[in-house]
């Protein structure tokens, strides 16, 4: 009888400790919900806009700078007025779009000049997502493409939204040049002088 009653002391106060935390961490989230919450609430609420560029912004991890594909041809079409036809041909060296999940939200284009000159189009992007350096991300999508396919220069000729980036291009090697009478941002991927040094 005696050591059923020390075992019964001994459970009961190994017990006193766990129950202790137990009411501690009860006591501690009943007082989050009640007073903590509720104060955030009135400061989101107080914020609505903000709030809801927050939460707007969050989604911006779904978008990517992707090749073209045959399904993209008619969203292409509308952002640039061409033909869609020939982007349902399939896909297309150069091309790339700008995709908020599946849906096509801009256009970007590669082209041969000649010479080792690769020209990259203006940019082009639904309305809604304009000023969202998404078009910094399309450009240097397409630089990467042109120096990967070997060309030594990229020109893209300069516009109000990419003056607006001048000086994230510059950090990212363009240069702001007039090139045929036109304002142009130029990346040399390689040194030309350099290259006929070596040979």
């Amino acid at each position: 009888m005696e050591r059923a009653a020390a075992l019964k002391e001994g459970v009961v106060s190994a017990l006193v400790y766990p129950v202790i935390l137990l009411v501690v961490a009860v006591a501690s989230v009943l007082i989050l919900v009640i007073f903590v919450v509720p104060q955030f609430k009135q400061i989101f609420d107080q914020a609505g806009k903000a709030l809801r560029m927050l939460v707007h912004e969050k989604r911006l991890a779904l978008l990517t700078v992707r090749d073209q594909r045959r399904a993209d041809a008619a969203a292409i079409g509308e952002l640039t007025g061409e033909d869609a036809w020939v982007y349902e041909q399939g896909t297309r060296p150069g091309v790339f779009v700008a995709a908020d999940g599946d849906n096509v939200i801009g256009f970007v284009s590669v082209r041969d000049a000649g010479g080792g000159l690769a020209l990259i189009t203006d940019p082009k992007l639904l309305g809604s997502y304009c000023g969202r350096n998404l078009e910094l991300w399309m450009i240097e999508r397409s630089a990467t493409y042109a120096e990967t396919n070997g060309y030594h220069t990229a020109h893209v000729a300069a516009s109000p939204i990419l003056d607006g980036y001048r000086r994230e291009l510059e950090d990212r090697l363009w240069h702001r040049e007039e090139v045929e009478g036109n304002a142009t941002y130029v990346r040399r991927f390689r040194d030309l002088d350099a290259n006929h040094d070596d040979e």
